[in-house]
């Protein structure tokens, strides 16, 4: 009935047959081979149609041979022509030839024509019917089929040239139905197993079988891979690939969660995987942290001591992150939803992944805890200077393409900004709805909340438009409208602040046009300038209203608009790495002269290149940071009567400097390191401009005294960078305290340090620095001495970020050091090893006369000075008399003298079984003769006595000293 194009009678036959429990199709495997000529036929007039002749397949095929028995056109398949026909007559038929059999894996010429139509089809705008229908073909019959063709590029390649046509959701929930419930033998039907056959919605034996031979072999790959043969064994395993990549990529997927040391290995043999396996990988892995349909979800992610993430989780937020910057093009958005979704539903465990993927494909180094002085300068600069210290010179290769994809990617208006909004408001959320009894853990979710939320906000704003694109309006950003975020001040501004900032510097831009008599450009970005009437009723709106009696908007906005660039200049940074590039340039060219360094590669030459092209960059960007310094500065003088000079002093001196510190200080000085520098350094440039009415000796008093809630009431994030203010904030104080000449000229003479018309004088300004001093060590000695594991630490960290500068006094350094050698014998492991590192430099402050006394010189601890000149001295003398010892014995035990001259007195002989001074160093120069220049195989022994040794040649005449 099929070879006479019979086929509706055909049909309604097996169907029949079907009924009774018989399997024609499978009884009889020429039904399904006939209906794929048959298909074959009937196609070719829309296949023509829509595909180019340089797809031709080749010949045509075999038409169907004539019967006498002639049909009614009723009963057989007519002649497609239309896209329409294709999608309503090709389903059942594909049932026969992919579920009731493999037929369809014996013909790829069929297959490739099935999905060229469908390609076909899918580019030329189909009716919604006709998108479902070829979405169900795709996914129910074609893709499946791939897994029987064996390795076949030319299917695998052709099959997600259609494939690639879809929105990734669709795409992806066409590998959930490919991978079914299990894999390999896991997946044989329980039907099948009892000798009943199969159902439609199982996994043919052949196709088990496949998956079953795929896996096998994949093992045997991962088994053999290695450093020395990954880009032979890459190449077989992209062979391998093609037919079952979910297969593949399981077995991968299962050795790097337990064996993360192959991460880059096997990303690197993934070179000649096919885009339809990439693809598939990208699936695969949203479903390995939670995201498929499989019970992958149920994992825990946290180890047991409920602290850190699960070392399965980390493998894979390494792997992502590692894949990802190798292959950038290989969707991105569907891990991204996810985060975004598990947001929602206030799970912040999954921002490791895009941690990993910021740090490797964005090339954004995170850095966490208390960071040097060297990278917070670093960090002061543009971006060339960030790049050069954020790892102290090491300098890792960024691919542009991969940092350009992810930003794209993290620009969809479904990805970007609802990742950036919540993770500013799960911070808050997370303290309070995190089941956890670990304090710790619920800290440091607090504190990858805030530090991711920075990052994003710096990675995303390079581009301008696209961001000011992406991001709402400051009021909604506030939730001053009705769809508002309710965002907090210091997340509002950090969102804000690269437009604010960008419409600032386009505008200054446009000015200095108009004065030379340039075109200007318009300001895309002048919603954001500061100053609008728009915008000052929205700062209004995110304080309460007796709060702008005590501070004016104009300090409130240039406060919050700034960043550490603004008003910072790292000169001396800039310096350095300059210096440091031209000294590692002349260290390579100079070994490269003299021969020394032979292996100078291609990739050498580009790292010199490299920083020659950096140390120029490097003076170019210093001077346009510091041309931009001094017109922020500028404009502070200017508008600087604008602060505070409307308020009055008398209302200042009440309440101004607690509110500068509860709004403006305090939440900002908490965000990042690069803000807490920022608050000292704004404070001090207020006073130093002599600000109309700015208290200043007033607004560090009072920020002494409120250390003791901040620091007990704090994570170690937020401990970190308090640190970090409390450090710039007492340089400056210190410097004011034992210099007399600086705090005449920079504190003394000051408005902020006036009292009655008077300047403090410095008597009573030391005292105050003594009252400060005691007040802040007080808090660290209860904090070290506290029963809180988190005050422990928070106090540590602290006092770690202050150590250079904090404590002066001798008597309080003393007390510290008690203190600390308590908690090196603590049984808590991080708080003994964070005690140890504080003790050592707590000593080496010391040692280096960071300690002073009353009088203002540097206090030294006699006895340790003593002990220290001692132990000098008597190094001296050991040298000297091993330095006379060898002068004797190598002149041969010395001579007479002439006449009126005494005899040198001849040496001690030495104690019995002792070898000489001369013995021994003929021993060290034989055995550095013998591991340079003898060869491997010369065989050795030491005789007893000091003889020499034995070689296996002709040993050289006159013994050592020949030799």
């Amino acid at each position: 009935l099929v070879k006479c194009n019979a086929y509706k009678v055909a049909e309604r036959e097996i169907e029949d047959l079907e009924a009774r429990g018989i399997q024609a199709i499978f009884l009889e495997p020429s039904i399904a081979s006939g209906i794929c000529q048959l298909l074959h036929n009937v196609l070719e007039p829309l296949y023509q149609s829509s595909s180019p002749p340089k797809f031709d397949l080749g010949a045509s095929p075999t038409p169907l041979p004539t019967s006498s028995i002639s049909y009614h056109p009723i009963n057989s398949l007519q002649m497609i022509t239309t896209l329409s026909e294709f999608t309503s007559t090709i389903l059942t038929p594909l049932k026969y030839i992919t579920l009731k059999s493999d037929s369809l894996s014996k013909d790829p010429i069929l297959f490739c024509k099935i999905c060229r139509i469908i390609k076909y089809g899918l580019e030329n705008n189909p009716s919604e019917e006709e998108f479902e229908k070829m979405k169900e073909i795709l996914g129910r019959y074609l893709t499946p089929c791939i897994s029987c063709l064996g390795s076949n590029p030319s299917c695998s390649y052709t099959l997600w040239s259609c494939l690639n046509l879809l929105p990734y959701q669709t795409r992806y929930t066409i590998y959930d139905n490919w991978r079914g419930s299990t894999l390999e033998r896991n997946s044989i039907p329980m039907k099948a197993m009892a000798g009943k056959g199969i159902g439609e919605d199982d996994k043919g034996l052949e196709w088990v079988r496949s998956e079953v031979i795929t896996g096998l072999e994949c093992r045997a790959v991962m088994k053999r891979l290695s450093k020395d043969n990954y880009k032979e064994k890459g190449k077989l395993l992209a062979k391998i690939t093609h037919p079952n990549p979910l297969v593949v990529f399981s077995v991968i997927l299962g050795q790097i969660e337990s064996y993360d040391n192959m991460i880059t290995l096997i990303v690197d043999s993934f070179k000649h995987l096919s885009p339809l396996a990439l693809d598939v990988l990208s699936h695969q892995l949203l479903t390995a942290v939670g995201g498929g349909n499989t019970n992958t979800g149920s994992r825990n992610k946290l180890k047991d001591d409920g602290l850190n993430a699960s070392n399965w989780m980390s493998a894979l937020e390494t792997f992502i992150g590692v894949f990802y910057k190798k292959n950038p093009h290989v969707e991105l958005r569907g891990i991204l939803r996810f985060i975004v979704e598990k947001l929602r539903d206030n799970s912040v465990l999954e921002l490791g992944i895009v941690k990993s993927l910021m740090n490797k494909m964005g090339g954004v180094e995170i850095a966490e805890g208390v960071i040097s002085q060297q990278q917070l300068d670093g960090r002061a600069g543009g971006s060339l200077l960030k790049r050069e210290t954020t790892n102290f010179g090491i300098v890792e290769k960024i691919s542009k393409k991969s940092v350009k994809q992810l930003r794209l990617a993290l620009s969809e208006p479904d990805v970007g900004l609802p990742l950036l909004v919540l993770t500013a408001q799960i911070r808050n959320r997370v303290v309070y709805m995190t089941e956890t009894k670990h304090l710790k853990f619920i800290g440091n979710m607090y504190d990858v909340c805030t530090r991711m939320e920075n990052v994003l906000a710096e990675f995303l704003s390079v581009d301008k438009e696209r961001y000011e694109q992406m991001v709402p309006s400051l009021s909604r950003l506030v939730g001053t409208t009705k769809d508002g975020l309710g965002l907090d001040p210091e997340v509002v501004f950090t969102i804000a602040r690269p437009l604010i900032g960008g419409s600032v510097r386009r505008d200054e831009e446009n000015a200095q046009k108009k004065s030379s008599g340039e075109k200007t450009t318009p300001n895309e970005l002048k919603a954001w300038l500061p100053g609008k009437k728009e915008i000052h009723t929205t700062y209004k709106a995110m304080l309460p209203s007796d709060v702008w009696s005590s501070i004016s908007v104009s300090l409130y906005e240039t406060f919050w608009s700034l960043r550490l660039y603004d008003i910072y200049v790292p000169k001396d940074r800039y310096d350095a790495e300059t210096t440091r590039l031209k000294k590692e340039v002349e260290r390579v060219e100079k070994s490269w002269r003299s021969d020394k360094l032979k292996n100078f590669t291609q990739s050498s030459q580009m790292d010199v290149a490299r920083m020659k092209n950096t140390t120029g960059e490097l003076k170019k960007e210093l001077e346009e940071q510091q041309g931009w310094f001094r017109s922020v500065t500028r404009k502070i003088k200017e508008n600087r009567d604008s602060f505070l000079g409307q308020l009055g002093a008398e209302e200042v001196s009440k309440t101004f400097s607690k509110t500068f510190l509860e709004h403006c200080v305090f939440p900002r000085c908490m965000n990042s390191p690069e803000d807490a520098s920022f608050c000292a350094k704004f404070i001090f440039l207020l006073h130093d401009s002599e600000t109309p009415h700015f208290p200043s000796i007033q607004v560090y008093d009072l920020l002494v005294q409120s250390l003791i809630g901040l620091i007990f009431c704090s994570t170690e994030g937020e401990a970190a960078n308090l640190g970090g203010m409390l450090r710039e904030v007492w340089t400056v104080l210190s410097k004011w305290r034992y210099d007399e000449k600086a705090y005449e000229e920079e504190a003394q003479s000051k408005k902020g340090f006036t009292i009655t018309g008077i300047g403090l004088p410095k008597g009573d300004f030391d005292k105050v620095y003594g009252k400060w001093h005691d007040r802040i060590w007080t808090v660290c000695k209860n904090g070290l001495k506290s029963t809180e594991y988190i005050h422990i630490r928070a106090t540590l960290i602290v006092l770690s970020g202050i150590v250079n500068t904090f404590p002066k006094k001798f008597e309080a350094g003393q007390e510290g050091l008690e203190a600390v050698s308590v908690l090196q014998a603590d049984e808590r492991q991080d708080i003994k090893a964070m005690a140890n590192a504080y003790y050592a430099q707590l000593s080496r402050a010391r040692d280096a006369g960071a300690w002073r006394k009353e009088d203002g010189g540097v206090w030294k601890d006699m006895a340790l000075e003593k002990a220290k000149k001692l132990k000098e001295k008597l190094r001296g003398e050991k040298a000297k008399r091993q330095d006379e010892e060898m002068r004797v014995e190598m002149s041969g035990g010395g001579g007479g003298g002439g006449q009126g001259q005494k005899s040198a007195k001849p040496p001690p002989p030495p104690p019995a079984g002792a070898t000489s001074p001369r013995r021994r160093l003929l021993r060290r120069l034989l055995r550095r003769l013998r591991r340079r220049l003898l060869p491997a195989t010369i065989i050795m022994s030491e005789a007893e006595g000091g003889e020499g040794q034995k070689f296996n040649r002709p040993r050289p005449e006159g013994g050592e000293r020949a030799l």
